[in-house]
């Protein structure tokens, strides 16, 4: 299994740091390996939420994912069976002086030809996890100093 995990304090209350990662238009404007993601259940975000996600990654590739734990302002996890990894993403949420202390963590179950490249990913995963949590820390707080904003 490869896995990736960054923490970054993010100067926003931990409402807005979930409702942003939460809302499922936002992911590839600080994940680029995203290109595209659409929800395929009615309703709001919630534990069972189907979502269609086109990822970038050693090509072009779909996935159907599934919220599969949420707790509001403290996780989310959403989880796939497909693809050629079966990717994991848990976010965690925690509410610190400074703002929010955000974790997010990515597992990969390398399968087929993904398995020749699990010594590259090992090493790619924690730098790519990471450069996500700083893009994600990076829009919230500057929208945070735009005018008008909080």
């Amino acid at each position: 299994m490869i896995v990736g995990e960054s923490t970054v304090t993010i100067n926003r209350a931990v409402e807005d740091v979930f409702a942003y990662v939460s809302e499922a238009k936002n992911e590839p404007i600080w994940h680029h390996d995203v290109i595209d993601v659409r929800t395929t259940s009615d309703g709001p975000m919630e534990l069972g939420t189907r979502l269609a996600w086109t990822v970038r990654f050693a090509g072009t590739e779909d996935y159907a994912i599934e919220v599969s734990d949420l707790e509001p302002n403290r996780l989310l996890r959403l989880t796939t069976s497909e693809g050629r990894g079966h990717p994991t993403l848990t976010h965690w949420f925690e509410p610190v002086e400074d703002g929010t202390r955000y974790t997010r963590r990515v597992e990969i179950q390398p399968e087929g030809l993904l398995r020749v490249l699990q010594p590259i990913m090992r090493l790619q995963a924690p730098r790519r996890n990471a450069r996500w949590a700083q893009n994600l820390k990076h829009i919230l707080e500057a929208d945070a100093r735009a005018p008008g904003k909080r």
